[in-house]
């Protein structure tokens, strides 16, 4: 039953787990940095030993030096990697705040977020205030007896005594309906129905 703003704060998400896995994935990637030194470091170190070793053992220390490239390569993958998910984190932090995109009226909150079926809904439904267009149908034979510029009364279906009051914007001659659609049709009239439509003022 509140009435909301565009804007309006709405819920919030908890974000405590997202706040510690950022922490932890903040120090994944320091542990990364740092082993990256270290290979680089270890590098270096083989390549001086490798400098002043005999003939027939550089290539045990060119092997060495590949394996520790090929590690460092590795691990920027992985802080690639990291930083992606770290972003993700942080925008789903930064996005906690659901606000809402319309001005309207709160019709419902389900806290469960499934209805009676064990189906996924909506965890909250806002109905939009002002102007509606509403689209009805007629049948052929009493299609005549409306025109566009009419004033109408729209009730509801959930509570009759509910109502509001527009005028016939358009009422389309040329393209029929074949069936029923998701508005209500009595099943005495035909299958071939006019488009009507209603405007709320």
């Amino acid at each position: 039953g509140d009435a909301v703003e565009a804007g309006t704060p709405l819920f919030e998400y908890d974000t405590e787990t997202l706040e510690s896995e950022l922490a932890q994935a903040e120090l994944d990637l320091e542990g990364m940095e740092n082993e990256i030194s270290n290979y680089k470091e270890q590098i270096k170190q083989l390549n001086e030993e490798k400098n002043t070793a005999p003939e027939d053992e550089k290539f045990n220390y060119t092997t060495q030096i590949q394996s520790l490239q090929n590690n460092i390569k590795q691990s920027e993958y992985n802080m690639e990697s990291k930083k992606i998910e770290m972003q993700k984190k942080q925008e789903a932090i930064d996005n906690a705040t659901v606000t809402s995109e319309i001005a309207g009226v709160v019709k419902s909150i389900n806290e469960s977020g499934m209805d009676d079926m064990g189906n996924s809904v909506a965890y909250m439904t806002i109905l939009a205030t002002g102007d509606y267009r509403i689209k009805g149908t007629v049948s052929e034979q009493s299609v005549w007896s409306i025109s566009e510029g009419q004033s109408v009364i729209i009730r509801s279906r959930i509570d009759e005594a509910q109502t509001w009051s527009g005028t016939i914007s358009k009422v389309d001659m040329e393209n029929q309906e074949t069936g029923n659609n998701n508005y209500y049709v009595d099943s005495s009239m035909p299958v071939s129905y006019t488009h009507l439509t209603l405007p709320t003022i």
